[in-house]
């Protein structure tokens, strides 16, 4: 809710794995912003690899968000539910709904790198703002990833990160460096 006022509620694609979390998310996004739908929605894994078919459709939130509201978290993980779940990345996401991203901001319990790692190319190719929450310890417990794994992989992107705020993660704005 807190970025779609900045870009915009129409231009937001929310991304979430936990299905049990949809009616909380269709709610609450339809009392901040009752006659603006989001730009996309997608119910599952993003990942730094795509093992599935999609239907991506635009406008709509999945049929996941018509359950009971929950008061509990239990998320998905890609180290638990990669599996058993499909997985696509950003970059396949984009190709295959043409919406070019101005921004990314993540939240994904310590597979962060492996999600940057599939938003290469747009990474690569645009200027992005990228807001990354960093968790050390899930990162390297389930992935092998410390944080300077991430750094190391957005400088390669072109990008140079500012720590913003510290917490039970590491929160960073990375933007891309200037040309030289």
């Amino acid at each position: 809710i807190v970025y779609a006022q900045f870009v915009g509620p129409e231009n937001m694609v929310l991304i979430e794995p936990t299905r049990e979390f949809w009616p909380n998310i269709m709610h609450t996004w339809q009392h901040n912003f009752p006659d603006t739908p989001p730009l996309a929605c997608h119910a599952g894994l993003i990942s730094d690899k795509t093992t599935g078919n999609f239907v991506l459709p635009k406008h709509l939130f999945p049929a996941e968000a018509e359950g009971e509201l929950i008061d509990k978290l239990a998320y998905r993980y890609i180290h638990e539910h990669g599996l058993r779940m499909p997985q696509i990345t950003i970059d396949d996401y984009i190709e295959r709904t043409r919406i070019q991203p101005d921004a990314l901001t993540m939240d994904t319990e310590g597979s962060e790198l492996l999600i940057l790692r599939g938003a290469e190319k747009v990474l690569k190719a645009r200027n992005l703002k990228v807001w990354v929450s960093i968790h050390p310890e899930l990162g390297e417990r389930d992935y092998g990833v410390k944080p300077e794994d991430v750094h190391k992989f957005m400088m390669h992107c072109g990008y140079s990160g500012e720590f913003l705020a510290e917490d039970h993660e590491s929160h960073w704005f990375y933007q891309k460096e200037a040309a030289k």
